[in-house]
């Protein structure tokens, strides 16, 4: 078909090839998954007709990108200084990896959601996120070079390992997240300062493995979190003292497994479920 006539583009259509730099057909309407893998594309291009639903997830490279545009008369996506974004601005879709690399970006105020991938491999160093962000997607900063992270007092839910293999990751503040997901913060060796908010009363639950691995020397679990799952402090060579909540009702195995600098236990006097007794938490 000629370039006016081409709709749908499939599976890997450009995968593996040297392109840098690629301007699709404006009758482009269907978006294979995969359409860039392998790409060291700096700058991508999409016409108006992308069907809703085409560029989220991992249908787009960002690894090597700077640059991804949308033609301003696409009803579904749109483009602000180069971050993908969904046309009312309430979905933060893409952020191109080497955008702003070292530097600082602040996402658009009334976005809702950071998507799934949304920041995978950025090497921004500091993102500043709206108070009227709700929700982050899955793996959406995984490998992201930020230093720290703020999440809203508003904020609500992350999805798996959402922020997790992050190597330069120092300080979190939870914001009013309600729980944080399985192996959110995972392998992020240079977390060391984690900000729960017991102000705000929001959070209920640690799931899976979500700070294993990290660096933070004193965990006080807020009197609002009810469970804790497997593993989900484990392997923090740091951790010298853990302080359980007055509601924790349920902790998984390997909890604090591995936890081998782990000196100082202590539970609230309204928990009834924990106790601690020779040295030892009991439940």
């Amino acid at each position: 078909a000629s370039p006016s006539q081409l709709t749908t583009l499939g599976p890997s259509a450009f995968g593996y090839t040297n392109l840098e730099r690629i301007e699709l057909p404006r009758s482009v309407v269907l978006l294979g998954q995969g359409l860039f893998d392998g790409v060291s594309m700096k700058t991508v291009s999409f016409g108006p007709n992308i069907a809703a639903g085409q560029l989220e997830g991992a249908s787009i490279s960002r690894l090597t990108l700077t640059h991804i545009d949308v033609d301003p008369a696409n009803v579904n996506y749109e483009s602000v200084d180069g971050v993908l974004y969904s046309k009312d601005r309430s979905h933060l879709i893409a952020f191109p990896a080497v955008k702003n690399a070292g530097g600082s970006y602040e996402v658009v105020s009334g976005t809702t959601d950071v998507d799934d991938l949304a920041f995978l491999g950025a090497q921004v160093s500091s993102v500043t996120l709206p108070d009227t962000l709700r929700r982050v997607g899955k793996q959406a900063f995984e490998g992201a070079a930020l230093t720290s992270l703020t999440l809203p007092d508003a904020f609500e839910t992350m999805g798996a390992s959402a922020f997790w293999q992050m190597p330069k990751l120092a300080r979190v503040d939870l914001g009013g997240a309600t729980a944080v997901s399985s192996n959110a913060f995972r392998y992020d060796a240079a977390l060391s300062d984690v900000t729960f908010r017991p102000d705000l009363g929001t959070l209920r639950t640690v799931d899976e493995g979500a700070f294993a691995g990290i660096s933070d020397s004193s965990i006080t679990l807020p009197d609002t979190v009810s469970t804790v799952g497997v593993e989900a402090f484990s392997q923090n060579g740091a951790l010298a003292s853990f302080h359980v909540g007055a509601s924790l009702s349920s902790m998984g195995d390997y909890a604090l497994g591995g936890d081998d600098a782990l000196a100082t236990l202590s539970v609230s006097p309204a928990n009834s479920s924990f106790f601690v007794e020779g040295g030892g938490l009991y439940h």
